[in-house]
């Protein structure tokens, strides 16, 4: 009863997705005994189950190819044979809906990929990749038995051994090339996941997987020796993650342990992510150079360019033309986004030379005018934003000689420190107000504070005082002309708030070469006064600068002082007002002792 042709014959007409509901699928996976309760599950004939499992010519017939690696060599291929494939399709689908992968998993998970993956390590000192050597072939089929046998899964034995057949090659592996691999890889991966975030974070790191490439990045000043250290000229895994590793069954490729500093481009699943995650440029060089030869010599000639570059040395090979273009503009699209100019741009010349490429373009006008890489699509404007970031801002209270109590802003970066503008730093008196009304003084740590220069200041909290919020990250990244940034903080206006407010607007202006005279990131909105010293964030959530001060507003905040209200608000309300910001570069140079503190200013 074994062979292709008989097995076909008792193969139901809907056979390729299971009919029952997903309560159904649920019940029969959690209580199936043996391989009959597995050929319900499956909703075939037992006699059809063994004719696929023990027929010599059904489970044999893997079929064997190579495909390139981009970083050289080969990767094989064992593609199961179609009725096999049918059954392997509704395992990963019934064992998908009780499998809940852990965050850091990104590797085939729904709503998760390399841009998710990658994102998680932006902006970080260092960035550790290590990758598992033949990650699928060395999970064999007792270590599937036994992930279905527990935990959540709880899979009779019998059951679990019929289903751990059906994925798993003649020669007990899992084969790279089928559907219900990847999902069975990463269920029985869960030790090694759950090891690594706790070693990960006993070492203040983060830790992302996909299939069988890790990654661990850090902002610490060096990277964790016990993680990964340099030995004989080149990077190895340190005693704490090569015993994780280890334990977990899996062996590390010691070609490709690789350590990559923050002063060099920075790579994970293939994405760069020094400030934000980005495509390499050869994505974008291949799709220019096929579009413009396309543009010039017609659809004809380009696809047989196109089929001679990719498939050298194999005859009568054929990739449409069209489809590649497309590929290659979603993968860009998916890294940079929807809005990204170039991703527009590249969607407007492929739609030039073939008008059916898409089926519509969006409108300019429905186009967001600063998109910004990377952003979380959950994003809704700055509420997001705003939420995770409003407990980190402190309003300051500060005496000064000529004007009594002024306010101003500041911004929690470490376990005691606070950033703020550097002018605040030179009255005699400071204190962080706390939600409750009460003040904290707090220490004068460091700052810079000359007319034109970088305006920087870090103060320092009291060792018995505990205040709300955590540190908000930076990425020293300058924002882009036209980017959407906002200032969270306290302004000290004729209207004044008693709760922290955000004021957005667009980077109108940055700051020129150091040798000029002009410091300073201009944004178009009113500062205001009390926002000095107050967070610029980017849509990330990330500081890129420091509010200082607003063009024309010191004399509106003067006025007020003296009692001239309405010359105040007449002044605070005109259109060429715009806020000035140090770049967060200064405040992290002035911190670790880059730059110098200088006097006072005058």
């Amino acid at each position: 009863m074994s062979g292709a042709g008989h097995s076909s014959s008792l193969a139901p007409k809907n056979y390729v997705e299971l009919q029952a509901d997903d309560a159904d699928v649920l019940r029969r996976l959690t209580t199936a005994e043996g391989r009959a309760g597995v050929a319900i599950l499956l909703e075939i004939s037992d006699r059809f189950l063994c004719s696929v499992l023990y027929g010599r010519e059904e489970r044999g017939r893997y079929q064997v190819f190579e495909i390139p690696k981009k970083t050289g060599g080969t990767r094989v291929i064992n593609a199961p044979p179609k009725n096999l494939s049918i059954l392997q399709q509704k395992v990963r689908y019934a064992i998908s809906l009780l499998y809940k992968a852990k965050q850091c998993v990104h590797g085939f998970v729904p709503g998760r990929s390399i841009a998710t993956n990658a994102a998680i390590h932006v902006g970080q000192r260092y960035v550790l990749n290590v990758d598992l050597l033949d990650f699928f072939p060395s999970i064999k089929i007792g270590r599937v038995i036994g992930a279905l046998r527990s935990e959540p899964f709880n899979i009779e034995k019998r059951a679990a051994t019929v289903l751990a057949q059906i994925a798993c090659t003649a020669t007990g592996e899992l084969p790279q090339g089928s559907s219900c691999s990847p999902v069975l890889a990463n269920v029985v991966s869960h030790g090694l996941d759950v090891t690594l975030l706790d070693l990960a974070s006993r070492y203040h790191c983060k830790y992302t997987r996909f299939a069988d490439d890790i990654s661990i990045s850090t902002s610490k000043p060096s990277f964790p020796s016990m993680l990964a250290e340099f030995e004989d000229g080149r990077w190895v895994l340190g005693d704490a993650l090569a015993k994780a590793i280890s334990d977990a069954g899996f062996v590390e490729n010691p070609g490709k342990v690789k350590l990559q500093s923050w002063k060099r481009r920075q790579e994970v699943t293939g994405l760069c992510v020094n400030e934000f995650s980005n495509v390499d440029r050869r994505h974008l060089r291949e799709l220019g150079a096929t579009i413009r030869v396309w543009e010039k010599l017609g659809e004809a000639q380009a696809q047989k360019v196109l089929n001679q570059k990719l498939f050298p040395h194999v005859a009568g090979s054929d990739v449409s033309i069209v489809n590649y273009c497309r590929g290659k503009i979603g993968f860009i699209q998916m890294v940079r986004g929807e809005d990204d100019p170039i991703v527009r741009r590249a969607k407007k010349r492929l739609s030039d030379v073939c008008p059916d490429a898409f089926k519509s373009i969006k409108p300019l006008a429905q186009v967001n005018p600063t998109p910004l890489r990377s952003v979380p699509r959950n994003v809704s404007g700055w509420n997001s934003v705003y939420g995770r970031v409003a407990s980190s801002v402190y309003q300051l209270k500060v005496k000064t000689k000529d004007y009594g109590d002024q306010t101003g802003s500041a911004f929690r970066i470490g376990r005691s420190l606070l950033g703020t503008a550097g002018h605040n730093l030179q009255h005699l008196e400071i204190a962080i107000v706390l939600p409750n009304g009460d003040e904290v003084p707090v220490q004068k740590h460091k700052y810079r504070c000359a007319l034109h220069d970088t305006d920087v200041g870090l103060l320092k909290l009291p060792a018995n005082v505990e205040v709300a919020g955590d540190p908000i990250p930076s990425q020293g990244r300058l924002p882009e002309l036209g980017e959407e940034v906002a200032a969270i903080g306290y302004p000290a206006v004729a209207w004044r708030q008693t709760t922290v407010s955000l004021r957005s607007g667009v980077v109108e202006a940055l700051p020129t070469t150091q040798n000029d005279e002009w410091r300073f990131i201009s944004v178009g909105f009113v500062s205001a006064g009390g926002l000095s010293g107050a967070p610029l964030i980017d849509k990330r959530g990330f500081v890129v600068g420091i509010v200082v001060e607003n063009t024309l507003a010191r004399s509106a905040s003067v006025g007020m002082q003296k009692g001239r209200a309405s010359e105040a608000d007449e002044e605070v309300t005109r259109s060429d007002l715009f806020g000035q910001a140090s770049p967060i570069e200064y405040l992290t140079d002035l911190q670790y002792g880059r730059i110098d503190e200088t006097t006072p200013c005058a």
